[in-house]
């Protein structure tokens, strides 16, 4: 009996506060969903969270959060800090110690310190960059460019360099503990046109000196090479007069042994001379006088010598007696005669010949 009274007052009671109960559970539903990215805080990689609890201490400077998934109060918040080494870039343009303004853009890589990562969230906040780094470092350079003229930054880049290599050191003493700066790089320099153009033509005007210094060393060079040839030949000219025939001889020697030591010599011609030499160094030979109207002929131009006659042979004797002989003569006596006949008349006054 007591069962069933109590679940006749269970029913009873569902029926009368079912509607709102389903009421009640829909609405914890959405204000769940709402305030879910709240209660649920996931922290990603290379990242820390700093917490605040507006009903206990505030914020929370001895405890950092690492990378997972947290959940907490919805009246409660945790703020993700990215913690890996970051990189921005900033522009701005500073006044130069003449008045010209150029355009300088720097790099700047930094990152927070993760054990001060409560005190930077307490006393500065996310927006650390634009409120610490950007007017840290805009400030020192434009007191490093104010000190030089506009010509000095472009031609000064290395110093330049060095001395922003020096303001990641003064930035980063500035910073402690919060931001730790890892390097300040220039990375452009915009110069105003009239200054661009001014560079441009002292560069084009020096590039042209040099041109005409290494065209005026060419000709030095090539006026010296002329002076030592001229004087060349006339050592050789001075040698030549003191040449003598034995020196000639001694040289046809050394020509001679050259030409028959030689692998591809076949026949070595000998001269006819008293020395022996080639024909080409007959010392023995005199010099021919030159000939001002003598026309020097090519070698391929030569005709070829006429052939040698052939030896000419006495025609064989006739048979008979030579026509108008008397019939009674000796054929011998006719030869003999004809030679007699032909010839001149002897010269009485010119004697008897001698025996």
């Amino acid at each position: 009996m007591s069962k069933g009274r109590f679940s006749l007052r269970i029913d009873e009671w569902w029926n009368r506060w079912r509607f709102y109960v389903y009421l009640t559970g829909l609405l914890v539903l959405l204000l769940m969903g709402f305030l879910w990215d709240r209660m649920v805080v996931t922290i990603p990689a290379g990242s820390h969270g700093v917490r605040y609890r507006p009903l206990h201490s505030g914020t929370v400077t001895d405890k950092i959060w690492g990378e997972g998934t947290y959940f907490i109060p919805p009246w409660d918040s945790l703020t993700v800090y990215e913690t890996r080494l970051q990189e921005r870039s900033l522009s701005f343009s500073p006044l130069t110690k003449d008045g010209l303004q150029i355009t300088l853009v720097v790099s700047i890589r930094f990152y927070p310190l993760v054990p001060n990562l409560g005190y930077l969230h307490k006393d500065i906040g996310p927006e650390y960059f634009k409120r610490l780094i950007q007017p840290s470092v805009e400030a020192y350079l434009r007191r490093v460019v104010g000190d030089r003229r506009a010509e000095e930054v472009y031609a000064s880049e290395g110093s330049f360099l060095q001395e922003s290599a020096n303001l990641t050191l003064t930035v980063k003493n500035a910073m402690v503990p919060y931001i730790r700066i890892d390097a300040v790089l220039v990375r452009e320099i915009q110069l105003p046109d009239v200054v661009r153009r001014a560079i441009n033509e002292k560069h084009q005007q020096e590039q042209l000196v040099l041109s005409y210094t290494f065209r005026i060393q060419s000709e030095e060079k090539e006026a010296e090479r002329k002076r030592i040839e001229a004087s060349g030949i006339r050592d050789f000219n001075i040698i030549a007069k003191d040449i003598t025939p034995e020196i000639l001889r001694w040289r046809g020697i050394d020509a001679t042994l050259a030409l028959a030591s030689s692998a591809n010599t076949k026949v070595v011609i000998i001269g006819s001379g008293k020395d022996g030499l080639p024909i080409i160094l007959d010392t023995t030979a005199p010099a021919a006088p030159a000939d001002a109207n003598a026309r020097t002929v090519p070698s391929d131009q030569l005709l070829p010598p006429p052939p040698l006659p052939a030896a000419q042979t006495p025609a064989p004797a006739a048979p008979g007696p030579a026509p108008g002989a008397a019939p009674g003569a000796a054929p011998g006596a006719a030869r003999g005669a004809a030679p007699g006949a032909a010839g001149k008349a002897p010269n009485p006054a010119a004697g008897p010949p001698a025996p």
